[in-house]
């Protein structure tokens, strides 16, 4: 069925660009030299690196020859020779990880480092000089001294890989700032995890995946030796091995990109490693069948790990509510395995989490099994759970002996919120299909990945013979092109899809979805005529067909108020938007990502008419919604928490 789409009317906050572009540094030995890097496209740098060198001119060689030799967990190394500059530097960044490279420091240098909150690890280069062991007397955030490039190379690549392993994303709750009453919901990343997890494990193999993943990586210039060694190993032999879950316990580029994309929701990057990620976990669920009984008794098991203090207050507001993680979960049944990788962690974390899991094998939603026989560190006793596995929070305590850890006990369980449930269920009606891939493609859609929708679609067309299928395919794609800003392209795809449709008698209501996409292109192009007798047409259809779900009423309503506002009839547009948000609440009371569109658009109508306390409310709410339901990085949620903070702003600077 095809889903309708609502029109955000918000231009001028609506961001142009899928992505975030990495703005080159001018190239000055006085200030700050930045090395761009032709990265990966399928690693996330989660630190900063930066080089604190007073001898900049004569190791600018070095720095290239550094940059492409880490080229595989970094976008870029900017490098300083004056430690002011330098200092000020790393306190302007943003993310709060930095690794520091310091070459021959002082005593002074040294200090001033290690005081810098953003500072998270110091590697000292001592290549031709004497190493003084004083520089590490109670400086924990020191890792050690180097007296070569290529031993510095190694171990910032090892942190490196610690460092996203604590990097474990945790679903908890909506924004705590905007939202209060979400203490036993898990946040909307558990819920499109749910939702791409579904659809990963119903697609069919392909027998050409690990070389297509393959290419996808080697794209950049083969300078990565490490990583390409274990890229070849992994192409030469993963299928003949058969063992998936043996892959994902070594240190291999493989289990980097699947919990880097897993944990970051880079959804591209998920459906990329989707056939190893649906491997791991076919491979449990055969391992779960023979290891587990639902008559066993309960067992606990353990995990260490270390985290920001921003997640753990988090963490801490949610105690007695649900956690998910993202990724696969590793864990232990001996608590000693556990408190040696606490213990790492505390080293670069400034908390550290003890977690004491009851597991009860009655759950049987549920996977996990114990694969100590298959990881490279049998004796770690390891019991490994799938993506995606829920817990119950049941307590939270500080230790007496050591402030900075914290035993938190978790509780296995199965998906209890109603709420939740509810939405997710809407979700799988609105992402249906005839195929995985479409659904697929639907859903990339739905989490804002338009270039990854338009390639499955794309190559679904292609191979598509249905004349109603490919009306469905012409479809989609016209309301992608949309949605990036090619107006003719969607006009193309709506021309196909009327055809098609029009053979159909029984697609009456699928032809509606095609004239409200015509009714977007047009309202785009200010031609406000063709627009509305098109959203009048689909209204007419969805309301004489009894079948027709109410939310395509309510978006027509959304689209046609959307040109009264437009025409500066702001009554009348007021009055379109709440018939279509009094819908959206009535059928959806937890929530939907088209009712945090009409509450936006409700809050611009207002800021128009200047009634900004009024436009503050609304998008409030749509902010509230939209950190529920979407994506962090969803473009819409974007715009929902721009229009709130310039008009909180405005209302702050008016008093």
């Amino acid at each position: 069925m095809s889903e309708t789409v609502a029109k955000n009317n918000d231009d001028s906050k609506r961001t142009k660009s899928n992505g975030a572009l990495l703005a080159k540094s001018s190239l000055d030995a006085k200030t700050g030299t930045s090395f761009e890097i032709f990265q990966h496209s399928c690693i996330r740098q989660n630190f900063d690196l930066v080089w604190l060198d007073e001898s900049l001119d004569e190791k600018n060689i070095k720095c290239k020859k550094l940059a492409e030799r880490l080229a595989s967990i970094i976008k870029k190394l900017d490098v300083f020779n004056d430690t002011e500059n330098c200092i000020k530097d790393i306190q302007n960044i943003r993310s709060k990880n930095v690794y520091l490279i310091i070459s021959n420091p002082d005593e002074n240098i040294l200090t001033r480092a290690h005081q810098t909150e953003q500072v998270k690890v110091i590697f000292i280069l001592a290549e031709g000089h004497a190493a003084d062991p004083s520089w590490k007397v109670n400086r924990q955030k020191i890792h050690d001294i180097y007296t070569s490039l290529e031993k510095l190379c190694e171990s910032i690549e090892k942190t490196a890989n610690t460092f996203e392993s604590k990097l474990e994303k945790l679903c908890l709750l909506s924004n705590e700032e905007m939202e209060k009453d979400t203490l036993d919901k898990l946040d909307q990343a558990f819920i499109y995890t749910q939702l791409i997890k579904e659809i990963l494990l119903k697609l069919e193999d392909d027998n050409r995946c690990v070389q297509k993943l393959i290419a996808y990586c080697q794209e950049n210039p083969p300078s990565i030796k490490t990583m390409l060694k274990g890229m070849t190993d992994f192409e030469n032999s993963y299928r003949i091995e058969g063992t998936p879950v043996g892959w994902y316990s070594k240190e291999s580029f493989i289990c980097y990109l699947v919990n880097a994309a897993l944990r970051s929701q880079a959804f591209d990057r998920v459906i990329r490693v989707g056939f190893f990620i649906k491997d791991v976990h076919e491979q449990l669920v055969r391992l779960h069948e023979e290891q587990v009984s639902s008559k066993d008794p309960t067992f606990t098991v353990y995990r260490g790990q270390g985290m920001e203090k921003k997640y753990f207050e988090k963490l801490k507001r949610n105690n007695g509510g649900l956690l998910a993680f993202n990724s696969f979960t590793s864990t232990s049944k001996n608590p000693g395995v556990a408190d040696s990788f606490l213990s790492r962690a505390l080293e670069k974390s400034p908390i550290g989490i003890l977690f004491k899991i009851t597991v009860d094998p009655s759950i049987t939603s549920a996977v996990f099994a114990d694969i100590s026989k298959f990881s490279d560190h049998g004796t770690e006793e390891e019991i490994l759970f799938s993506f995606g596995t829920v817990f119950r929070i049941n307590e939270i305590k500080q230790r007496t002996d050591d402030s900075r850890i914290w035993d938190v006990k978790l509780r296995l369980t199965g998906h209890e919120d109603k709420k939740l449930n509810d939405l997710m269920e809407q979700l799988r009606r609105e992402i249906e299909g005839p195929t995985p891939e479409y659904k697929l493609g639907t859903l990339m859609i739905k989490v804002g990945e338009y270039k990854k929708a338009e390639e499955i679609f794309d190559d679904l067309l292609k191979h598509e013979k249905d004349q109603q299928h490919k009306a469905e395919l012409n479809y989609q794609l016209a309301s992608v092109k949309y949605k990036q800003g090619d107006l003719e392209g969607s006009l193309a795809h709506c021309h196909e899809a009327e055809r098609q449709y029009e053979k159909h008698p029984n697609a009456r209501v699928n032809l509606a979805t095609v004239y409200v996409n015509y009714g977007l292109v047009y309202d785009s192009q200010n031609n406000y005529k063709d627009a509305l007798g098109y959203y009048e047409r689909a209204r007419e259809i969805y309301e004489e067909n009894a079948s027709s779900n109410q939310s395509h009423i309510a978006t027509c309503y959304n689209n046609i108020a959307s040109l009264h506002e437009q025409q500066h009839d702001y009554d009348q547009a007021l009055e379109y938007y709440k018939k279509s948000s009094d819908i959206y609440e009535k059928q959806f009371p937890s929530g939907h990502p088209d009712l945090a569109v009409i509450k936006n658009n409700i809050g611009l109508v207002y800021r128009k008419k200047k009634d900004d306390e009024q436009a503050l409310q609304y998008f409030r709410e749509a902010v509230n919604i939209g950190c529920k339901i979407l994506p962090p990085e969803h473009p819409d949620l974007s715009t929902y928490k721009a229009n709130f903070n310039s008009t909180k702003d405005k209302l702050d600077h008016d008093e």
